[in-house]
Order: structure tokens, then sequence, then C-alpha cells
């Protein structure tokens, strides 16, 4: 009773941890033989009152705790099943003695499964932070523990893609590539010639060095000489000959692996990548094009050929943090590093040279994933993520090695 001042309680209801301390103070004073009385409501509220020897009682106060939102709710209903196909496909092959030969095939239909899920919330849930923030770091979870870069083990193109997916999801500050997008994509509502505005050249760059190369095509495309060069001006003629070559450049960039026409390995991904890289060099060596090319367009383009060929001090100025500035160095300079073992030595020596990044959670959790370091990755997790992700992550962990 409040009259007696009882010791704080500690309440546990579905997990839920719920001081006494906080209904008694809800409660208006009382007789001393009166007693706390509490009940479930509906949902995650309690209803408390008091009441008397005689059964008689004030109104209830509601106390609530800390409610799952609706997107959450649904990905922990639309994942479930996952987990539990996951246990039944173990009993299965534990029964059949396959346990062994089945482990990839099972961790990787239970990772696929809770990504899509992932997925389908996250774009029905729009400006939910806490489902975004769960599948960024799940999909990169997912690179490093699960599929490790394929059967060739050189992930460039999964990291490049996991960033560009989820980089506006993560606390990276204004110098971030996707900050510096959102600016520069308010301005062009006011411009009529995009190429003018402040950055434009230098988040092209930055969108090359990173691989966002379709967004950085599409920024070329909105250049106002392709317009004017379709009603016959002339004069742009010089500018639209450089972003085409660049342009072409750009589309041909050799791929490793994958459906779309990539190497089928790594010594034929390195001889297309150095016959690709002697085009690159041939464009910059072309004087008379750059020449004829005034002003910002032909400086604005011979960065982006820059960062193609590999030239560290300008990938290092166009990028905003040392999470980039490890991209563009996989992208551009050591495209077949092994996902295992060889990318935590270029993430410590990019942040060396960027110094970290705004959030030491994610600092934290980047460098202990890179590094194969599963009991980091639950420390991090376990102080900024919900209960749903760890239960999923730590079953995807203990399966893939990192128990």
């Amino acid at each position: 009773s409040r009259a007696r001042r009882l010791p704080v309680v500690v309440v546990v209801v579905a997990h839920i941890t719920i001081a006494a301390h906080a209904m008694v103070d809800a409660l208006p004073p009382c007789h001393a033989r009166a007693d706390v009385v509490v009940e479930f409501g509906v949902g995650h509220e309690l209803l408390v009152r008091n009441a008397d020897a005689a059964g008689a009682s004030d109104a209830p106060t509601v106390v609530r705790w800390s409610a799952l939102s609706d997107a959450r709710a649904r990905v922990a209903e639309r994942t479930a099943h996952a987990l539990l196909t996951l246990r039944a496909t173990e009993n299965a092959s534990m029964s059949r003695g396959t346990y062994v030969e089945d482990e990839f095939a099972t961790l990787h239909a239970f990772s696929r499964a809770v990504t899509e899920a992932l997925d389908e919330v996250s774009e029905s849930s729009a400006g939910d932070a806490g489902v975004a923030l769960s599948r960024a770091v799940w999909e990169l979870l997912e690179g490093y523990f699960v599929t490790k870069g394929g059967g060739l083990g050189v992930g460039t193109d999964e990291i490049v893609s996991w960033y560009r997916k989820n980089a506006a999801n993560l606390a990276l500050g204004k110098d971030s590539a996707s900050a510096r997008l959102r600016v520069l994509l308010d301005a062009f509502n006011q411009s009529a010639r995009p190429e003018e505005e402040l950055g434009y050249w230098d988040m092209i760059a930055t969108m090359v060095a990173i691989g966002w190369i379709d967004a950085a095509i599409d920024l070329i495309n909105m250049h106002s000489s392709w317009a004017e060069w379709r009603l016959r001006k002339t004069s742009v003629q010089p500018q639209v000959e450089l972003m085409e070559a660049a342009v072409a450049l750009l589309q041909t960039l050799p791929r490793l692996g994958g459906d779309d026409g990539g190497a089928a390995n790594v010594p034929q991904f390195t001889s297309f990548r150095n016959a690709w890289l002697m085009q690159v060099k041939s464009v910059l060596a072309e004087g008379g094009l750059f020449n004829s090319c005034w002003g910002p367009t032909a400086d604005g383009v011979r960065a982006v050929l820059l960062v193609l060929s590999g030239d560290e001090r300008v990938i290092t100025a166009r990028t905003g943090n040392w999470i980039e500035l490890m991209l563009a160095q996989l992208q551009h300079r050591y495209p077949t590093l092994k996902i295992n073992g060889e990318h935590e030595s270029l993430a410590q020596a990019s942040k060396r040279t960027k110094g970290p990044l705004m959030s030491d959670a994610l600092d934290s959790l980047l460098l202990a994933v890179m590094a194969g370091d599963a009991q980091g990755v639950v420390s991090v997790c376990s102080r900024h993520l919900d209960a749903w992700f760890m239960a999923y992550s730590t079953a995807m962990l203990s399966r893939s090695g990192g128990a």
C-alpha cells in the first residue's frame, strides 16, 4: 500500500519490466489499509486502482509501457514462419543424418526469407526508422556471415549494393552521399540548369566513387546541354561528346559474377578490367576533347574519369566518411578483395584516413561485422536494437560459424 511504502518491486509481464513505484505514484493517497490492485488492460497497459477492505475502489488509472509499432508487429508476424521453417528443416535433416550437408542451404533460405519480409514491411512502412535500421543491419550481417561473397568469396558488388540501399537510414551526417544528394535534389526544384547548382559535379563524382552508377548517369543526363543539343544548338557539342564518353565508360564498368554478363571468375574479370581501364586513360589523355569543352563540365568529367582510374587523391576527396572511402577503394582500386579477412584491414585504413563516423555504435558495428566478430556484433546490437532482432540475428550468427 502507499502508506506502508514497501520497497520497490519489479513486475515482469511478457518481457516488459515495470517498477512498482511507477504504479504507486499514479494513484491518489489512500487509507493505510487499502490495497493496490493491478489488472491486465488492453494490449500494453495495466489498470491500477486502490481498493479498501470493503471492496470499494477508486477509478482505475492506466499504466502503459512502450509498445511495438504496427510496423514492428508486422515484422514479427511476417518472419515467424521463417524461424519455424528453419527449426523444422533442421529437425528433418537431423533425422536423415544430413544436417551438415544441408546446413548452408537451410541458413541461406532462412536469411533470405527474413530479408524479404523486412523489405516488404519497410516498403509499406516508410518512415519507421526502427524497421529500416533492422533491415540495414540484417542485410549487412547476411552479406558477411551468410553469403560471404558467393562462390568467389568477393563481395564488392554486394556491399556496394547494401550501402546504396541503406545509406539514407544510417546516422552518417551531412557529409554523407545520401545527405548531400537530398540537398542537391531540393535545389533542382528551383533550377532550370541543374549543372549550375553548387555540388552537381562533386555529387556525380561521389556517386561514381561509391558505386551508385545508375544514379550518377541519371544526374549527368539532367545536364541542360542534352536538351540544347537536341534543339541543334551546336555550341554545346563538345560538352555532349565528353559526357557521352563518360557515360559509355560508366555503362561498361566491368562486373564480377552475377547474371548480367559479369566475368565468370577473377582472372577473366581482371582481364576485362585492364582493357576497360585503358579506355578510361585514353579518354583522359584526349587533350583536344577537354580543351574544346570549357568550364565545370570538363573539370567534372575529368574528376569522374580519375575516380574510375583509381586515383586515390580524388577518391579520398570525393567521399564523405570512411565507409564511403572503403567502398570506393573496393570499387576502383581493390575490387577482388576477399570479403572474409581482407575487408577489415581496408576498413581500418579508411577510418584512419577519414576519422570515425558520427555514431560510435555504427562504427563499432561495421568494424565488428567486417572482422567476423559475432560476439562484438551481438554486444553492439543488444544495446541498440530490439528483442526481435536479437532473437533472429543470434539464430543466424550461431549457425554461420559465429557461435
